[in-house]
């Protein structure tokens, strides 16, 4: 399993740039919807600052696993970066 350390959560955020609906990501990533809601109101319209809060929520409350990211993105219908991070990450096939 290939773990996503803290230290590369901004590159991670940066290729996740394309997502937009960061909410449907956090909820197949198991963020609770109470926690996503929180986020939301906190950083309002700041779409990135929201998809870095919802990463890093993640990260410290589950197995923060690359395969974890990769089969949620493929679940909200971008599964061609999900075959590129799992390329990059060196991901066996899921």
């Amino acid at each position: 399993m290939n773990i996503v350390l803290e230290s590369r959560l901004p590159k991670l955020q940066k290729e996740l740039k394309k997502v937009v609906d960061w909410v449907s990501l956090g909820l197949q990533l198991k963020v609770p919807y109470e926690e996503l809601q929180k986020i939301a109101e906190n950083f309002k319209n700041d779409l990135e600052r929201c998809k870095l809060a919802m990463l890093d929520f993640w990260l410290k409350n589950s197995d923060g696993s690359y395969e974890h990211i990769v089969a949620s993105l493929h679940s909200i219908g971008h599964s061609n970066l999900a075959d590129k991070l799992q390329q990059d990450y060196k991901i066996p096939g899921m």
